[in-house]
């Protein structure tokens, strides 16, 4: 029996480019990017500041 096992390498920034999106390089430094709804942070050193991000937006919410 022969096993062939195949490997495609697929990039997200080849993904996010074609779809309008924005790549930012920054390394080891905190990296948070708010857009709606959406919150991402890019490395552990982000997770401070994209919390704070978070907290900010929820004590602008209206309580359910």
């Amino acid at each position: 029996i022969k096993l062939v096992l195949k490997t495609a390498v697929i990039l997200l920034e080849d993904k996010i480019k074609p779809l309008g999106g924005a790549i930012v390089q920054q390394k080891n430094e905190p990296d948070v990017v708010v857009d709606g709804r959406l919150i991402t942070g890019k490395n552990p050193a982000s997770a401070i500041p994209m919390t704070k991000s978070l907290i900010a937006i929820l004590a602008t919410q209206k309580p359910r």
